[in-house]
């Protein structure tokens, strides 16, 4: 005796979109073992024929048919990927069951309900084979620990590998658009590497200075490389004077350009080497004409002022070829700071003009006062800065006490006066002496004569008078 046979079925599912797998889910058949065992020992065995709701291992149809019920036959396969040839069409699956004895069943088929549709697929590239849509790519490079990083603006189909690759692997990322704009996932592809440098001859692609071609300014340079690793390059900086004769300047990273560089051209040579020590064909690049600075006043002071010698201050100037600056000299009884003296020009109260020139010789008028000096720095094409103010750190100090010209006059008979030029400061209370010489040549002081006059007496017959 031998059991019915129960089936359960489940519905075709065919995932019917471009790209995807078409699967058929399998019907099951089976026969209760349990309840035919106690018969399998004295019955013969069951010749069953197969059924074709079941899916033993045989011969399978996919099929996609147009509209016109044009077919193509694909032979054992269970899953089948639909291809972009599929769009529009209809899926169906037909099944010859075939048992182990080779008995070949009844064949039965299941048709898609729906059409194919257009699915969004992804197509692996490389970067030197790109085959995607529009599409947006990303080049990353990965170093050999595993971190990666993205290289920034290589966002095309190509990448040219530089210098900073080496030792890294590079990979790409592509993100897939459909001419509707749909986009797919991102798919990344292998990565290629690492990075060795190339065997070609070291090279400078391009060349060219940072920042301002003005004088006082620092300049510096940035040179792109490739070739290989990068050794020791070198380069020369060169001032080019207006006649072409060029001036070798340094070979430092940087140049200050100096007042010796106004009105001329700044030129860099730079030599590509290889780590090897191979060498390329140097680059040069050449600046405008260096600018004058706007003219400064850097610094302004006025040395220790004596009467009757000559005052130079030390001032410094900055701002191309200076010109015939602004003097203005002011005498004041009182040092004056801060806001006052930077108006001093405008102060009314004790204060005098006393010279228009870069140097000043203090007069007797000036002992025991401050000197102030105003600057108005200018260059040489007349273009005026900031003007600078200074004041001396102590009053003008009176010279040493001097006479000269000492002579005597007659006023009257028998009396005579002493008279004499006094110079240094202000003149105090002066010693006067006479004295009486001998025929002898014998100077003898006149005692009690200590007065700039003196009258003639009986001892000065016959001796001369002298007066200091």
């Amino acid at each position: 005796m031998v059991s019915g046979v129960s089936s359960e079925c489940k519905e075709l599912n065919l995932e019917l979109e471009k790209g995807a797998d078409a699967t058929l889910e399998d019907w099951v058949s089976y026969i209760c073992s349990e309840d035919a065992s106690p018969f399998t020992d004295s019955l013969p065995p069951l010749n069953v024929k197969p059924l074709a709701f079941s899916l033993p291992m045989g011969v399978m149809d996919i099929s996609d048919g147009s509209t016109t019920l044009d077919e193509e036959k694909l032979l054992g396969l269970l899953q089948y990927r639909i291809t972009k040839d599929a769009i529009g069409k209809f899926i169906s699956f037909q099944c010859t069951p075939i048992r182990d004895d080779g008995i070949v069943g009844e064949p039965r088929s299941c048709m898609g309900q729906e059409r194919v549709r257009p699915a969004i697929t992804g197509l692996r590239t490389t970067l030197g084979d790109c085959s995607w849509y529009r599409n947006c790519t990303h080049c990353c490079n990965t170093s050999s620990d595993g971190m990666q990083s993205e290289i920034w603006g290589a966002t095309t189909a190509s990448y040219m590998l530089s210098v900073e690759d080496i030792g890294f692997f590079v990979s790409v990322s592509c993100e897939p658009v459909r001419s509707d704009w749909a986009r797919g996932p991102i798919v990344l592809s292998e990565q290629i590497g690492p990075i060795i440098p190339g065997r070609k001859s070291p090279t400078c692609h391009s060349l060219e200075f940072l920042g301002s071609m003005i004088e006082g300014q620092r300049v510096s340079f940035i040179a792109s490389y490739s070739g290989g690793e990068r050794g020791n390059c070198f380069h020369e900086w060169f001032r080019v004077k207006s006649n072409g004769v060029r001036e070798k300047l340094s070979t430092f990273d940087f140049l200050d350009l100096t007042l010796e560089d106004v009105g001329r051209c700044i030129e860099l040579v730079y030599t590509p080497v290889r780590q090897d020590g191979m060498k390329g064909s140097p680059s040069s690049i050449s600046s405008d004409i260096i600018a004058p600075a706007d003219p400064i006043g850097v610094d302004l002071e006025i040395p220790d002022c004596f009467e009757d010698e000559e005052v130079i201050p030390q001032k410094t100037y900055f701002g191309g070829q200076e010109g015939a600056g602004q003097y203005m000299w002011y005498r004041t009884k009182n040092k004056l700071h801060g806001s006052a003296l930077m108006d001093i020009s405008n102060a009314c109260e004790d204060v005098v003009i006393c010279g228009k020139t870069l140097t000043y010789t203090p007069s007797l008028e000036d002992v025991g006062s401050y000197l102030a000096l105003y600057w108005l720095p200018t260059r040489a094409d007349g273009k005026c800065g900031k003007p600078l103010v200074a004041i001396s750190n102590s009053p003008v100090v009176p010279a040493l006490p001097v006479v000269s010209n000492v002579r005597v006059k007659e006023l009257s008979a028998g009396v005579y006066s002493g008279e004499g030029e006094y110079f240094g400061g202000y003149e105090g209370s002066s010693l006067f002496s006479w004295y009486r010489e001998t025929n002898e040549g014998t100077i003898i002081l006149i005692n009690d004569a200590s007065s700039s006059t003196y009258e003639v007496t009986d001892s000065d017959y016959t001796c001369r008078l002298l007066f200091g």
